[in-house]
């Protein structure tokens, strides 16, 4: 039926309810809405089954002329040249082999092709009934023919048919979706997730969970994604090639970070020994130097020195700290201090001896003060981790009411 005959069927109800009320006769008025409500029902079936009988009348027709046309065009090329039938999974396709998809790796009628029309016109169908039916129920509740209860059966009806018709087209609408990956993949068989949203028009997200519900649903028969879930691979073959390069990746990643964590380790070794030579250094010339003064410079430059590459010891990480350190500061120092132990050892009163030895006895000092200094860089992010966690603590004493807060505080002071 068209609008204009759907427009018809409400106009004759209509006038039908005033002539009732206007004679104040409702007697007929159940059985007449009731007619006209199954005549248009029947128009609906009628129209259905003539375009059911169109669609088969057009498709019966389309098959024959496909057919003649594809034996025509067999008949005109060589024989070298001429393409062959290949039936795959139970249908035919015409062409060269190496273009069709593959049947090992590609369903030809994956699930819902079949069950997704079935849904929707089934659901659909159902839909528009229950929409008729209720209607007439409406006006008999309108006109006290029929209770409000009459409404709940078609009501569920419509409401059911509209959840089957949309399940239906979502099933429909996935199969169309699967078909054009298949055509976007089947030549080399892996496609990144970022090219298919590109050629699909959907977003990454879509496209990766959609890819996996085909591949749970076997509509893809061979299909898997990549580790990270940016790659899709079609074939068991390919994603073990994948598999094998991926492990080879990762085992080379494993041997890499030993590899520097080797290196790392020895690093800090030579580090940690050539700290400790350069102590070793300093106490022996301490030994070798009498005087006291200079004597307890190089103790605390010897106390220094200890604590900063125990504190390297400790943390292996601070060591690429130490590298000027090693090699501007301590080889200095060693010389400064071997130089002064050398000149303590002539025993002579001379004034450009003397001055010498009171400038490396101040050069001691500020090289003294220069380490303190970064023995306390070396502590002090362990000493801001220390301040906060104090500061945690004392916040959920606070919270558990342990502690007083500090505006309870105020208001006691």
């Amino acid at each position: 039926m068209n609008k204009n005959e759907w427009y018809q069927v409400g106009e004759d109800i209509k006038k039908q309810v005033q002539h009732a009320i206007d004679t104040n006769d409702f007697s007929e008025l159940s059985k007449s809405i009731g007619e006209t409500v199954n005549h248009a029902a029947n128009d609906v079936g009628k129209s259905l089954n003539d375009v059911g009988k169109s669609i088969n009348d057009i498709v019966s027709e389309a098959t024959v002329s496909f057919q003649q046309g594809m034996k025509q065009s067999h008949e005109k090329e060589p024989d070298n040249k001429r393409q062959k039938w290949e039936r795959y999974n139970g249908s035919v396709y015409y062409g060269k082999p190496n273009v069709r998809p593959n049947p090992k790796l590609f369903s030809a009628t994956p699930p819902g092709s079949i069950s997704g029309g079935f849904c929707m016109l089934l659901g659909f169908g159902a839909m528009g009934i229950a929409t008729l039916t209720a209607v007439y129920n409406g006006l008999g509740i309108l006109i006290g023919m029929e209770s409000v209860t009459a409404l709940s059966l078609p009501v569920t009806a419509m409401v059911a048919g509209g959840a089957l018709g949309t399940y239906g087209t979502g099933v429909r609408n996935r199969v169309e979706r699967y078909q054009r990956y298949v055509e976007l993949v089947k030549d080399k068989l892996y496609y990144s997730i970022d090219e298919l949203a590109e050629r699909t028009g959907k977003s990454k997200r879509f496209v990766r969970r959609d890819l996996k519900c085909m591949i749970k649903k076997r509509m893809f028969l061979q299909a898997h994604m990549d580790k990270q879930e940016n790659c899709f691979i079609a074939s068991d073959s390919m994603y073990e090639q994948y598999m094998l390069t991926q492990n080879q990746y990762e085992q080379a990643q494993i041997e890499k970070k030993a590899e520097e964590a080797d290196t790392t380790d020895s690093k800090v070794t030579k580090i940690l020994e050539e700290g400790r030579e350069y102590i070793r250094i300093i106490r022996q010339c301490n030994d070798e130097i009498p005087g006291e003064e200079m004597s307890e410079k190089l103790d605390k430059l010897e106390l220094l020195v200890t604590r900063i590459f125990a504190r390297v010891e400790e943390s292996p990480e601070l060591a690429p700290d130490l590298q000027k350190m090693l090699h501007y500061y301590l080889p200095t120092t060693q010389k400064l201090v071997e130089a002064y132990r050398e000149l303590d050892k002539q025993n002579l009163e001379v004034k450009n001896v003397s001055d010498t030895k009171k400038e490396i006895e101040k050069s001691v000092d500020t090289i003294n003060m220069a380490f303190e200094g970064f023995l306390d860089d070396l502590f002090r992010d362990r000493a801001w981790d220390i301040q906060s966690d104090i500061s945690a603590l004392n916040t959920m004493l606070k919270q558990d009411g342990y502690l007083k807060s500090d505006f309870e505080k105020g208001e006691k002071e």
